[in-house]
């Protein structure tokens, strides 16, 4: 064999070995993705079977988000709760008035929310809940849910320095706080009021009662 044919042969042979390559690059590829997808479709979530019965306007609505910042306000409060709302029992259905973060529509300011307790239970935002109520009649409870819905009204947007001297801008806790004390009713059991206002807080003030933690059942994503 001349030397041009050697040549040849060898440039085959590389273009050989480069696909050979390239299959096996592709095949791992392959494999890999369908063991993503494999272990994607057995990821479970978790379900919040909230129930409103009995439930009231003015109640307290807690939740366990999903969201990293969740997982820091949990984690520096102590708590199982790291979001808290006030129920509404609209002509619509129940209802959650609230103050939260990361949830309005790009670009648009993040006014407080009014929304279903199905969307605030949602699996995409909640895998804990809880309801409590404050010890009051059922006038003052609602009172204190049109305190909060009127914050909403006037379009006051979420406050992301948790600055509590500030209630030109609000968080949730510091939301339920106002709402109850317009009514009279202090939530922080009259300390000092604190930098940030943890839904812990809430929850343990000797004001509330009656709570109610939600099962929670465990789905599969297909």
């Amino acid at each position: 064999m001349d030397i041009v044919g050697i040549k040849h042969v060898k440039s085959w042979l590389k273009i050989l070995l480069w696909a050979v390559v390239w299959f096996a690059v592709l095949m791992a590829g392959m494999w890999g993705w369908a063991r993503w997808r494999e272990k994607k479709l057995q990821i479970s979530y978790t379900e919040v079977l909230y129930d409103t019965t009995g439930m009231r306007s003015g109640d307290l609505v807690f939740r366990n988000g999903l969201a990293g910042e969740s997982l820091v306000v949990t984690s520096t409060s102590n708590s199982d709760y790291s979001h808290v709302g006030i129920a509404y029992d609209s002509p619509d259905g129940w209802m959650v008035i609230h103050a939260v973060p990361g949830e309005a529509t790009k670009g648009q300011p993040e006014y407080m929310v009014c929304e279903p307790i199905s969307v605030f239970y949602n699996t995409d935002r909640a895998m804990a809940g809880a309801t409590a109520r404050v010890d009051c009649d059922s006038a003052t409870a609602v009172a204190a849910m049109k305190a909060a819905l009127k914050k909403r009204e006037d379009k006051v947007i979420f406050d992301n320095d948790y600055n509590t001297a500030d209630t030109t801008q609000i968080y949730c806790s510091e939301l339920v706080w106002l709402a109850y004390k317009s009514q009279g009713i202090d939530l922080l059991d009259g300390k000092e009021t604190p930098n940030v206002i943890y839904p812990e807080d809430i929850w343990t003030s000797q004001h509330v009662k009656e709570r109610k933690k939600f099962d929670t059942r465990k789905k599969q994503l297909n």
